[in-house]
């Protein structure tokens, strides 16, 4: 069956090189101009969905905190060499709490963080973390991450410039109430059917208002 396709995602050409294997796309310049004003949150390479970078790689699993000498700090002497500013620490402070924090300065084995941080048992040594989206952390090909301040894409093409490469476009900074297909506030017995609905950068189908109560039903 051909279903219409509802597809949030636009081409990302003009790729140059930038340093090894990684290539790099201004989002502001060329083509791409006006396609992503906010960005991108998800690439694909002929329909496969990328891997944001990671470290450690999601192979080696986690790496851990040594010590927090501040509610906003957290040392690791494993940590690679590198200027981390601006990468996404992703830890664990319960076994089933993992939690967002923005790196704002790094120090050798030391990260400033944008904000503290409560881990479980008062102190957030021997918990575990990743860190995502910079450059340091692309070293897979397929891996990709992205500068907001300069509005430009890095991806790891070890066959040489990207070709078929997409990205889903970015329409608001608060992805809650934003779809494919939007349901009214007060729906009942409504029906989606026979759409393909892919790569999105919030919701496929998204709901007006709040969920509770009598607000959607059947």
């Amino acid at each position: 069956v051909n279903r219409p396709i509802l597809s949030g995602d636009l081409p990302i050409t003009g790729w140059s090189h930038a340093a090894g294997s990684v290539f790099v796309a201004d989002l502001s310049s060329g083509p791409n101009a006006g396609r992503f004003p906010l960005g991108v949150n998800q690439l694909f390479r002929n329909d496969t969905r990328l891997p944001c970078g990671r470290w450690p790689n999601i192979a080696d699993g986690y790496a851990f905190v040594d010590s927090a000498p501040a509610g906003n700090r957290v040392t690791d002497a494993d940590l690679p060499a590198a200027e981390w500013d601006g990468a996404m620490l992703r830890i664990k402070t319960q076994r089933w709490l993992l939690v967002n924090r923005e790196v704002i300065g790094s120090s050798g084995a030391t990260l400033s963080l944008n904000d503290t941080l409560s881990c479980r048992g008062g102190t957030c040594a021997g918990w575990g973390y990743f860190l995502q989206n910079h450059r340091a952390a692309l070293d897979v090909d397929g891996e990709w991450s992205y500068d907001a301040a300069s509005n430009r894409v890095y991806l790891v093409s070890e066959s040489g410039p990207p070709v078929d490469v997409t990205g889903s476009v970015v329409l608001d900074d608060d992805p809650i109430h934003h779809g494919a297909v939007m349901i009214r506030a007060d729906a009942e017995h409504d029906v989606i059917d026979n759409l393909a609905i892919s790569k999105w950068w919030a919701n496929g189908i998204g709901a007006q208002g709040s969920m509770g109560g009598d607000a959607y039903h059947h």
